[in-house]
């Protein structure tokens, strides 16, 4: 049986990018935007800009990250890849990358714990998952 091998070409791997993107289709960031991507004879979609309490922090801990460990996180959480189509597209093992992405959580939820409304959030009693 042939072994299958995965395109290294972004170009070849297009469809995969177009699939991630039809599961969770990214919000315009302006008007604009929004009017340039609406498909023919189609309501563009409103752009409103809900700023959450804790927009803020969470960019700054995703600014604290290397290069590699935001090509990570924006594989895994945002485009919602697999750890195995996630582990080829940078050519590393889906268990290598299971390690990387655990340290690499550790690492924000440290980042995160440090923020005062983080900090106030939890005392009041929310709770978050282990497994974000």
């Amino acid at each position: 049986m042939s072994k299958k091998v995965f395109p290294k070409d972004p170009q070849e791997a297009a469809w995969l990018f177009d699939l991630a993107r039809k599961r969770r289709p990214a919000v315009p960031s302006s008007e604009m935007q929004s009017l340039m991507e609406a498909e023919p004879h189609q309501e563009p979609v409103r752009v409103t800009h809900l700023v959450t309490k804790f927009e803020i922090p969470i960019k700054e801990a995703l600014a604290c990250l290397e290069d590699w460990e935001l090509e990570i996180v924006l594989l895994l959480a945002f485009e919602q890849l697999s750890l195995r189509v996630a582990g080829r597209i940078l050519g590393i093992p889906k268990t290598t990358l299971a390690r990387r992405r655990d340290a690499i959580y550790a690492k924000m939820r440290k980042e995160l714990e440090t923020n005062e409304e983080i900090q106030e959030h939890l005392s009041n009693g929310s709770k978050w998952s282990n497994s974000t």
